[in-house]
């Protein structure tokens, strides 16, 4: 049973494809999870071969061992798992086009490496012949001595492991750019209803006490109710205040990285969403979060 609303997606990984929106406490048949035990792969009759991933993390499953591995991404080949958001190139290099983002626990499929083992190719369809390239300290993998080495316009030019490998980039968290959004300019403002938006999918950064310290999320609810849910990836957390015209809204319980809730609220009135991160000591907290709201009867 699902804990939260989330989207059902055609691949385990928050980059691929949307095949639809599932509510909080709708019951789900599940038929597998992916390597890492992040996704859970389940029945849905919109998504090819009669199935679809959801982010594990939002359903309730008494005993996860027993659901069984059943593969990751489409493609051949060991899979890795995305550790922190890393940009999807067309080559080996900073210097290269991105294709996209990943986000932390997207599962891919390794196809190559280049000379160096710092840079993997992975299968990502919106790339050139379906294949991208992510820097190797952004994501955990086995097997890559096996990969084949292959070159800047996608030709394999060896295999095993090469003689000199460079040390893989170490993620480096920094203080989030500032997106110019407030309190009278949300960074997104949705109103629900019959022609209208179903549900928010929002993604950003903050970071305390350098950079972007807060993030406004307006929306406008039809019912009585909508589902939040918020998860996080980085170095702390973040705290919420919902309000209405400036003020806080009183009978608002908070909502912290991890958690969801149904609110009731009044139906057609404007409210805005405060993220911030909380503060350690001084030192610099990066958060990267997903909120999801969904207008809920």
């Amino acid at each position: 049973m699902t804990s939260a609303p989330l989207y059902v997606r055609s691949e385990p990984a928050s980059a691929s494809s949307q095949l639809g929106l599932i509510g909080p406490a709708s019951p789900v048949q599940i038929v597998g999870k992916d390597p890492s035990g992040n996704w859970y792969q389940i029945l849905y009759p919109q998504g090819k071969d009669g199935t679809g991933w959801v982010f594990a993390q939002y359903i309730q499953v008494e005993n996860t061992d027993a659901i069984p591995i059943v593969g990751g991404p489409s493609g051949s080949g060991p899979n890795a798992v995305v550790i922190q958001q890393v940009n999807v190139r067309k080559g080996p290099g900073t210097a290269f086009d991105s294709l996209g983002t990943l986000n932390p626990k997207d599962t891919v499929t390794l196809t190559g490496k280049d000379n160096s083992s710092a840079w993997l190719q992975i299968a990502y369809s919106a790339g050139p012949e379906g294949k991208g390239w992510v820097a190797a300290g952004y994501v955990e993998a086995s097997g890559l001595d096996d990969l084949p080495i292959v070159g800047e316009g996608g030709e394999v030019v060896g295999t095993g492991t090469p003689t000199a490998i460079a040390a893989a980039p170490t993620p480096t968290r920094l203080p989030a750019a500032d997106d110019g959004d407030s309190a009278d300019m949300p960074a997104v403002d949705v109103k629900f209803g019959p022609g209208e938006a179903g549900a928010i999918l929002y993604s950003s950064d903050l970071s305390a006490p350098n950079g972007d310290a807060k993030d406004w999320i307006g929306f406008t609810p039809y019912q009585t109710s909508v589902a939040i849910s918020l998860s996080c990836e980085g170095t702390g957390g973040l705290t919420s205040e919902l309000l209405l015209r400036g003020k806080g809204v009183p009978r608002w319980t908070g909502l912290s990285c991890g958690g969801s809730t149904i609110a009731s609220l009044s139906p057609k009135a404007e409210y805005v969403l405060e993220l911030a991160p909380t503060t350690n000591a001084g030192q610099l907290v990066s958060v990267r979060y997903t909120l999801i709201i969904s207008g809920w009867p």
